[in-house]
């Protein structure tokens, strides 16, 4: 046991490390303020990007129980942003949040009831070059030709359903911008850009776009004394995407979205279920602020979670969904 949070400690002392150990250049302007935001799970960056979701019924029939489906989370933020001649040099987030994770929708004997509190971390930071630049006086241009992002957290997980308390900790690593060192009006790597919407031009974008994200990473859980290795992959696809843009300034609206998160043991033996989580989802998605989004969607749930007390599911349910973030800058 102590070897494994030894670990787990070195674990986050190398992730500190990671986030606090770049060089400070006198070019570099700071500033600083707070987000508040409601999502998914605080796991890493991907987790965190997500939707939040409830859904409840209160049966009138005698005996009958109320059933719940709440998978969201509630963070605090203290947020860094650093700036290097106008261009983007790093991001720095340290946070508090409070998770719940809770489904008695489905079948008896795999209810999942999970309450979680911890701190959660992240850091982009970007690789700036000179790109040649025809427009400006100096023929140059500093601009961030790949952008890293690590991110993750440490917790407190107590499953109300076995009634056991575990330390979890979660890191994950993806390159979020990668771009060709051409001139800056040139890139021919966009489509290797995390999140971004392509394509980004012609007639073919009133008919269609998509984009992708992931992130890779580790995980460790003590009350079951093993390392994971992560991967999370998400596909979406976008009809109609220009076309709704410009007639209800919603480019969004529609949406189908395609899930993938899979765990494999690294370092000692899982006892929980480790089946791959797969979602679809397809619904509507309102922009309701710049970092804020509601949704309306047919999912379809497969897999389990070990991270989250989930056990092996496969249901399919109508939810409202929301991700909400305020910004003090």
């Amino acid at each position: 046991m102590k070897h494994y949070k030894n670990l787990g400690l070195a674990v986050f002392l190398l992730t500190a490390n990671i986030l606090f150990s770049q060089k400070k250049k006198d070019s570099i302007t700071k500033q600083s303020h707070y987000t508040f935001s409601i999502g998914k799970a605080t796991d890493n960056s991907f987790t965190k990007s997500k939707s939040a979701q409830a859904i409840a019924t209160f049966p009138n029939t005698d005996g009958a129980t109320d059933s719940y489906l709440i998978d969201g989370y509630l963070d605090a933020s203290y947020v860094i942003e650093r700036m290097s001649e106008d261009v983007f040099s790093s991001i720095t987030s340290i946070g508090a949040f409070y998770e719940i994770h809770k489904n008695t929708l489905v079948d008896s004997g795999k209810e999942q009831d999970v309450r979680q509190f911890g701190v959660s971390f992240n850091h982009t930071w970007g690789a700036i070059k000179d790109l040649d630049d025809p427009y400006r006086p100096s023929g140059k241009r500093k601009e961030s030709i790949r952008d890293y992002v690590i991110s993750g957290s440490i917790r407190k997980s107590y499953n109300r359903i076995t009634d056991k308390n575990s330390f979890q900790a979660i890191v994950g690593f993806k390159i979020n911008r990668l771009r060709s060192m051409k001139s800056a009006d040139e890139d021919s790597f966009r489509f290797l850009n995390a999140t971004m919407k392509l394509p980004e031009k012609g007639k073919i974008t009133n008919v269609f776009q998509m984009s992708y994200d992931y992130n890779i990473g580790l995980g460790y859980i003590e009350n079951e004394k093993v390392i994971l290795g992560n991967i999370d992959f998400q596909l979406n696809f976008y009809p109609l995407s220009k076309y709704l843009k410009n007639t209800f300034n919603q480019e969004q609206l529609l949406f189908i979205s395609y899930n993938y998160s899979a765990r494999g043991e690294l370092l000692g033996n899982l006892e929980s279920d480790n089946k791959a989580f797969r979602t679809w989802t397809y619904g509507l998605e309102i922009d309701a602020g710049k970092t804020s989004t509601i949704q309306l969607s047919y999912n379809t749930v497969r897999g389990a979670n070990p991270y989250k007390g989930l056990v092996d599911q496969d249901y399919d349910t109508m939810a409202l969904k929301v991700k909400f973030s305020l910004d003090t800058k």
